[in-house]
């Protein structure tokens, strides 16, 4: 007989805890990437409705530049992360689209395939911000440690 499977509830979707996605960090980069550029392609036309001010669309769009920057460091070593403490924020952005998408999943009736994979890949993402979580700070220490491995390697340079 198998383990009953533990769940969560994020908002008001319900999930497996911890989330099946959580170690698959090129996904979680990538979607972290979508869901900035679709920000970044609907605000506009947000604002020029009026659904949207100018000043939450600036502020939920940085939010999520940071989480590209943190995901960028994390899963490619690109950059710098876009600095601790603003976990919250980040928190607070990915949990606005977690209930976003329970108001879109119950005017449907129900997940898509798609808005189901995504969904579960939110919440992964939201997973790692949580207290006690040490993904950002452990890319960090791997990042100083493979330069202190490359700093410590004798360079190949041919003998005279």
């Amino acid at each position: 007989m198998s383990a009953p499977v533990k769940t969560r509830v994020w908002g008001r979707i319900e999930a497996s805890d911890p989330p099946a996605l959580r170690f698959d960090y090129l996904k979680l980069c990538a979607l972290a990437e979508e869901l900035l550029a679709s920000r970044c392609e609907r605000f506009p036309q947000q604002i020029k409705e009026g659904s949207l001010s100018a000043d939450a669309a600036a502020l939920e769009i940085k939010a999520f530049e940071h989480l590209v920057q943190n995901w960028r460091f994390i899963t490619l070593g690109e950059g710098k992360p876009a600095g601790i403490g603003a976990d919250h924020v980040l928190r607070a952005a990915l949990d606005a689209s977690l209930d976003h998408i329970a108001e879109h999943a119950g005017a449907m009736r129900g997940f898509t395939e798609t808005l189901g994979a995504k969904t579960e890949a939110i919440i992964a993402l939201r997973w790692h911000l949580e207290p006690g979580r040490e993904t950002l700070a452990l890319a960090r220490l791997t990042q100083q440690l493979r330069a202190n491995a490359r700093a410590a390697q004798p360079t190949k340079e041919p003998a005279q």
